[in-house]
C-alpha cells in the first residue's frame, strides 16, 4: 500500500506523512480501503491486510483487476450490505455492517466493516473504511446464543425453581417451575417485584441474611417458607451463588430452589410420631399427648385447625380431647355432641366408622344442626377421620377445619388418616394404662389389706416391690430394703436358700405358671419366721417370664398352733381312752381295794397274811392314783374349785415341801404383794405344786435353789392369741424355778406329753408334768415352761383370778360318826362285784340296804318304798338312764330323799367344764371303807 499511497497522495499529507500512514495501515490486522462510489465499489486503495482477510493481494482488488470486492460478499448478504452503505452515503453518515465474505480459497468468513463517504480534493466521491475478520468472535457469539438457547430450554423444562435476584432484592429472572411454585400465571406478575413480598414473615430475616452473604461473595443454602400468589404456603430449600459481570463485580444472585413441603411434612410427621411415642412410653397424660398431636398436625397443615374428640365409654357422645387453635366457645359447644348419621363431620364419621369430608359447611346437609355455630366462628370446611382400635372399635375422631371452602388433596387425607392411627395408639395405651392403674390399685389395696408380705418382681429390671406386710410381719423398713432381688435372697435361711432359689429358677426357666416354696425368712430382730411363699409367673407372647407376683405368708404361729392342736388332739385321744378305761378300771380297783382292807382287818392276828393284804391295797391305791393322773392330764378329773389365797396355800405346804425336797435344796419363796385370789381346786393345786417341786429336785441331783414365786399377771391379746384356748385377762401366776440341768430344746416341746420323761428308766412315770398341764388347762388357766441346758427351768402356772372373798376352812369341824347307821339306803350299781362289795360294806356299817342293778329297777323300788333315806347311785350306767337322771326322777317321787353319787369317771352327767355341779355330792372310785362311811354320814347329816 506504500506505492499506492505515493501514487494517490491527495495533498492532505506530504510524502513522508503519507508514507507513514500507509505503513500504519499495512500493519493493521484488517483491511483498510478506499473505493469509488460506483456500482462495483471499485477499490482504489487497499492495505496489505487484504491478503490475510480475502486471500487476494491488494493489486488483485484495486480497480477490480482480478475480482471486484463486492463479488466477495456472500450473495445472501450482498443486497443488505449494499443498502446499508448507500443509506449511509446518502445521509453522509458512517456505516457499520456485519456480513459473510468468501475468500479466494473458498473459505467463508464473518467480517465487520465500518466506513464513511468522503470527497477528495479533486472532487472524486469515495468511501474510506476498514474491514476486519470477526469469524472467531461470531462463532463465539453463536455458540453463546446456542448455549443460551439450550439453557433457556433446560430452565424451561427444569422441575426446580431457578431464579435470579438483584443485589437490591428484586426478582429478575425465574423459570416456569418457579412461576408455578409462586402460583403465577405469567412472569410479569412477579418479575421486578421485591422477593421479600413472597416470603413468610417468620423466615424473612433468615433469607435476607443469606442474600447479603452471597452478595458479598459467599454462597449458602436455606430452608424457608414462601407464600404463593393464591396464599399457599410452601417450604422450600434454596442454594444460592453470586453472579458476576465481565469485571468480576457481583451483580445478582442465582438460586436453585426446591419445593420440600412434602419432605418437611414427612419429616415433621415422623418427628411428631417419635415425640408422641416417646410421650406415650414415658406415661405422659393423654391430654398433653393429644394437644401435641393437634399442634403438630397444624404445623404440617399451616392453614388448618385441628380437633380431636374422644368417644365416651357408652359410645354415644364425643368429648373434648384437644383443639388448641379452635375458639374455646366452639370447643365447649361441641363437647358432648352426639354421634349420628347427620351429626356434622365428626359425629357422622364416628357413626359411619369412615372418613367424612365436608368441603363447604354452609351447603352440606350433614352440618344442618351445627351450621350457624360453625359459621359464627369462621369455620367453612371440615374433614374428619374416625380413630379405631385394633378390633375396629371407634375410639375418637380427628378433624381439620379451614376458614374457607376447601376440598382435600389426596395427601391431605392420607396425612389425617396416619395421624388417626397415632391417636389410636395413644388412646388405646391410655385406656390400658388406666385399666392397669386400676388393677394395680386394686392389687395394692389387696396387698395392704392382707396380712401377707406381697411382692411384685420385674425380671427385666430386677426390681422388686414389697407391700407393708414386709414391715408388719418381719419388721423390715421398706425405705431401707434393697430395691432388687437381693432383698429376698439375702434373708433366706442359709440352709433353705439353695432349695428356694433352685425352685424359683426352675419355675422361671420352664413354662410353669405358679411357684410355691416353704423356707425360713429372717426377721429384723435376727430371728427366723417360717413362711410359705406362692408366686405367679407372668410371661410375654413368646413365653418368656417377664414378671412374678406373689405373697409370703408367715406360718410360724400357725405351725405352732397346729402343733398345739395336734398335742390337744393327742390329749383328747388319751382322755377318751382314759375315760373309757377309768370307769371299769376304777370299779375293779374299788373291789380290790375294799376287799384288801377287809382282809387286812380280819387277818390282824396273822402278821404275814395281813402284810400281803396291805400290799394288795397299796398296789390298788397306786393304780387309782395312776388313773387319777391320767384323768388329770386329759382334763377329765372332777374339780371342786374354790376362791383360794395362793400365798396362804404355798405357806401351808412349806413343811411338806422341805421334807420332800431334802436339805440339799434351798427353797426361796417370793410372795407377790396384793396378790389376787384365784378360783382353783386347792387340793389339786397342791398336788400340781408338789409335782413341780419334785421334778425340780430331780433336776438338781447335787442340790441347788428352788424358787416359788407368786404374782398378779395380765395376759394380753397378743400373747393369748398364740394359744388356742387361752383368754386374755387377769390371772394369778404361780411359778417354780430351779437351778438344775435344764431341758434340751428338742425335748422342750414334749415335756407335757403323758409318759414322756427324760429321767432314767424306773425313776419316773412321765405323768407329773402332764398332770399339771391338764389340771391347769381344766381350771381355765395357762401353763408354760422356759428352760435352757445348764441354766435351769421355770414353770409358770396362770390361774384364773377371782373377784370374790377367800373361803376359809373350819378347822374345828367335828368329824361325823362313821361307825353307826340306821338309815335305809337304795344302792344302784350296774357292776355286780362293786354292788356286792358296797352292799356288804354298808350293811356292816349298820345301814339297811336295798340293791338295784339299774335305774328302772330303782324307780320301781322307790314307788313301793317311799321311806328310803338315801339314794347311793353310780353315775355311769347302761340302759339309757344315768345316775343324774335317776336322781332327778327319785326326787319327784321322794322330795326329801338324799343323793350320793359314785363314779370312776363322770363324763358330763354331774360335772361340767371339769367342775362338780353345785349341790352335788360325789364319792369317787375307788374308795376305802372309811371314805364310804364318812361320805354316807356327811350326806345323811346335811340339813
Amino acid at each position: 500500500m506504500v506505492d499506492e499511497a505515493r501514487e494517490h497522495a491527495d495533498g492532505r499529507f506530504d510524502g513522508e506523512q503519507a508514507l507513514s500512514l500507509a505503513m500504519l495501515l499495512d500493519n493493521l490486522p484488517g483491511m483498510a480501503y478506499r473505493c469509488l462510489q460506483d456500482a462495483h465499489w471499485t477499490m482504489r486503495l487497499v492495505s496489505a491486510g487484504a491478503v490475510e482477510l480475502t486471500g487476494y493481494a491488494p493489486e488483485d482488488l484495486i480497480d477490480n483487476r482480478r475480482i471486484a470486492y463486492v463479488d466477495l460478499i456472500h450473495p445472501d448478504d450482498r443486497a443488505r450490505v449494499d443498502a446499508i452503505v448507500r443509506r449511509a452515503v446518502e445521509g453522509g453518515q458512517r456505516f457499520q455492517a456485519t456480513y459473510r465474505l468468501r475468500a479466494a480459497d473458498g473459505t467463508e468468513k464473518w467480517v465487520w466493516e465500518q466506513g464513511k463517504a468522503v470527497g477528495l480534493e479533486d472532487g472524486t466521491a469515495v468511501i474510506e473504511g476498514y474491514v476486519t475478520d470477526i469469524t472467531s468472535q461470531r462463532r463465539t457469539e453463536e455458540a453463546l446464543r446456542a448455549s443460551e438457547s439450550r439453557l433457556r430450554m433446560i430452565l424451561a423444562s427444569e422441575p426446580e425453581c431457578v431464579k435470579v435476584v438483584s443485589a437490591d432484592g428484586r426478582l429478575l429472572e425465574m423459570n416456569p417451575a418457579g412461576l408455578r411454585m409462586l402460583e403465577a400465571d405469567e412472569a410479569s406478575q412477579v418479575l421486578e417485584r421485591p422477593i421479600s413480598g413472597l416470603l413468610h414473615p417468620d423466615d424473612l430475616d433468615a433469607y435476607l441474611r443469606l442474600h447479603r452473604a452471597v452478595c458479598q461473595g459467599g454462597q449458602g443454602e436455606l430452608q424457608f417458607r414462601i407464600i404463593g400468589l393464591k396464599g399457599t404456603i410452601r417450604w422450600v430449600e434454596t442454594h444460592s451463588v453470586p453472579l458476576r459481570d465481565a469485571s468480576g463485580a457481583i451483580t445478582s444472585v442465582l438460586s436453585i430452589t426446591r419445593d420440600i413441603s412434602e419432605r418437611r411434612r414427612n419429616e415433621k410427621q415422623r418427628a411428631i410420631e417419635r415425640h408422641v411415642l416417646e410421650m406415650v412410653s414415658a406415661g405422659a397424660p393423654l391430654a398433653g399427648i393429644l394437644d401435641t398431636i393437634a399442634r403438630g398436625l397444624e404445623e404440617i397443615m399451616p392453614t388448618a385447625r385441628a380437633s380431636i374428640l374422644l368417644l365416651d365409654a357408652e359410645g354415644n357422645h364425643l368429648r373434648h380431647g384437644a383443639a388448641p387453635s379452635l375458639p374455646a366457645e366452639y370447643n365447649r359447644a361441641i363437647d358432648g355432641a352426639p354421634i349420628g348419621p347427620s351429626a356434622g363431620s365428626c359425629g357422622t364419621a364416628a357413626w359411619r366408622r369412615a372418613p367424612v369430608v365436608v368441603a363447604d359447611i354452609l351447603t352440606d346437609p350433614l352440618w344442618a344442626d351445627y351450621r350457624h355455630l360453625a359459621e359464627s366462628h369462621g369455620l367453612r370446611a371440615c374433614w374428619s377421620v374416625p380413630v379405631m382400635d385394633r378390633s375396629g372399635n371407634v375410639l375418637a375422631t380427628v378433624a381439620v377445619y379451614h376458614d374457607h371452602p376447601r376440598a382435600p388433596e389426596p395427601q391431605d387425607m392420607e396425612l389425617v388418616s396416619q395421624v388417626s392411627h397415632l391417636i389410636g395408639i395413644a388412646v388405646e395405651h391410655d385406656r390400658k394404662e388406666q385399666a392397669l392403674r386400676a388393677s394395680e390399685e386394686r392389687f395394692r389395696y389387696v396387698a395392704q389389706a392382707t396380712a401377707d408380705a406381697i411382692w411384685d418382681w420385674d425380671l427385666g429390671t430386677d426390681t422388686i416391690w414389697w407391700s407393708s406386710g414386709m414391715r408388719t410381719l418381719f419388721g423390715h423398713d421398706l425405705a431401707t430394703l434393697e430395691p432388687d432381688f437381693t432383698s429376698w435372697t439375702s434373708r433366706i435361711h442359709p440352709e433353705d436358700k439353695d432349695a428356694a432359689l433352685g425352685s424359683i429358677k426352675d419355675a422361671i426357666a420352664g413354662n410353669a405358671r405358679q411357684w410355691e416354696a416353704s423356707y425360713r425368712f429372717l426377721r429384723s430382730d435376727g430371728s427366723y419366721a417360717t413362711v410359705i411363699d406362692r408366686g405367679f409367673v407372668i410371661r410375654d407372647a413368646q413365653g418368656t417370664a417377664i414378671r412374678m407376683v406373689g405373697g409370703m405368708t408367715d406360718v410360724t404361729e400357725r405351725l405352732a398352733l397346729e402343733e398345739r392342736l395336734r398335742q390337744a388332739q393327742r390329749m383328747e385321744s388319751v382322755g377318751q381312752l382314759t375315760g373309757g378305761v377309768a370307769h371299769d378300771f376304777n370299779n375293779l380297783l374299788t373291789v380290790i381295794l375294799g376287799n384288801a382292807e377287809l382282809l387286812s382287818d380280819e387277818l390282824a392276828a396273822d402278821a404275814r397274811q395281813r402284810m400281803l393284804a396291805e400290799m394288795i391295797a397299796s398296789a390298788a391305791q397306786r393304780g387309782a392314783e395312776l388313773t387319777q393322773r391320767l384323768l388329770a392330764f386329759a382334763r377329765r378329773q372332777t374339780l371342786e374349785p374354790r376362791i383360794t389365797d395362793i400365798n396362804r396355800l404355798v405357806a401351808g405346804m412349806d413343811g411338806l415341801l422341805r421334807r420332800a425336797l431334802g436339805e440339799q435344796v434351798e427353797i426361796e419363796v417370793i410372795r407377790g404383794a396384793g396378790l389376787w385370789p384365784a378360783l382353783v381346786d386347792a387340793g389339786q393345786l397342791e398336788n400340781a405344786l408338789l409335782n413341780l417341786c419334785l421334778n425340780a429336785r430331780d433336776a438338781m441331783p447335787q442340790g441347788g435353789r428352788l424358787t416359788i414365786e407368786t404374782a398378779n399377771a395380765h395376759l394380753t391379746h397378743d400373747y393369748a392369741s398364740q394359744y388356742p384356748e387361752l383368754r386374755p385377762g387377769q390371772y394369778v401366776m404361780l411359778a417354780v424355778s430351779d437351778t438344775g440341768t435344764g431341758i434340751a430344746p428338742e425335748h422342750l416341746q414334749r415335756v407335757f406329753e403323758p409318759f414322756f420323761t427324760t429321767k432314767e428308766k424306773g425313776k419316773g412315770t412321765g405323768l407329773g408334768l402332764s398332770m399339771v398341764y391338764g389340771f391347769v388347762k381344766q381350771t381355765g388357766g395357762h401353763v408354760n415352761i422356759y428352760s435352757e441346758p445348764g441354766q435351769g427351768t421355770t414353770v409358770r402356772m396362770y390361774l384364773p383370778r377371782s373377784t370374790g372373798a377367800v373361803q376359809t376352812e373350819h378347822s374345828e369341824r367335828v368329824p361325823p360318826d362313821t361307825h353307826s347307821g340306821s338309815a335305809t339306803i337304795l344302792l344302784v350299781e350296774d357292776d355286780e362285784l362293786v354292788r356286792r362289795y358296797a352292799q356288804d360294806q354298808l350293811t356292816s356299817l349298820g345301814y339297811a340296804v336295798i340293791a338295784a342293778e339299774n335305774g328302772a329297777l330303782a324307780l320301781d323300788i322307790l314307788r313301793e318304798r317311799p321311806d328310803i333315806d338315801l339314794l347311793f347311785t353310780d353315775v355311769v350306767m347302761p340302759g339309757g338312764m344315768s345316775g343324774r337322771q335317776l336322781a332327778d326322777a327319785a326326787r319327784e317321787l321322794c322330795p326329801s330323799i338324799k343323793v350320793l353319787y359314785t363314779s370312776g369317771y363322770t363324763e358330763n352327767a354331774i360335772v361340767h367344764h371339769g367342775r362338780l355341779d353345785p349341790g352335788v355330792e360325789l364319792l369317787g372310785k375307788p374308795y376305802r371303807r372309811s371314805d364310804l362311811a364318812r361320805k354316807i354320814r356327811e350326806v345323811l347329816d346335811e340339813k
